[in-house]
């Protein structure tokens, strides 16, 4: 039987304003609780400057994922790395940049209880969001040479 897709009509919901807000908050939130390294490298930010930044990659993310371009996102993640348009080559691993999409997951997943209380649709955008970054995750890993 096929499965509909809730992923991009969660995606859309999430890029409204009072939403996107909320999944940046999240988002600076878990990566200061995983003490990533990219984080660390932008603690000279001011946190109105990094919730700014936050809001530009996590909403672009968001956006591409809402219309099928998440792995695009990603791999485009990686080209910058490796071309250091970050700035932050030395500063930062390939493992540091697939942290960060892992912690972007953990704010997905935490904020479906927003979107919906269907159990079904929660459970059906949990998978989703598990088969993208399983498949993300090996994407970025092969990318950059076996992290």
């Amino acid at each position: 039987m096929f499965k509909k897709s809730h992923l991009k009509e969660y995606c859309k919901f999430l890029l409204k304003e009072e939403n996107l807000q909320e999944a940046v908050r999240l988002n600076i939130q878990f990566a200061r609780n995983h003490a990533s390294g990219l984080l660390k490298t932008l603690e000279p930010l001011s946190d109105e400057k990094m919730e700014e930044l936050f809001k530009v990659t996590f909403g672009k993310f968001i956006k591409d994922l809402s219309e099928g371009k998440g792995l695009d996102n990603i791999i485009g993640s990686f080209n910058q790395w490796k071309a250091n348009n970050y700035g932050l080559q030395g500063a930062i691993t390939p493992t540091d940049i697939i942290l960060a999409f892992m912690i972007r997951k953990d704010v997905l997943i935490q904020l479906i209880p927003t979107f919906t209380d269907n159990h079904g649709i929660n459970l059906s955008i949990r998978d989703e969001l598990d088969a993208f970054f399983l498949i993300a995750s090996k994407t970025g890993m092969q990318y950059t040479g076996g992290v």
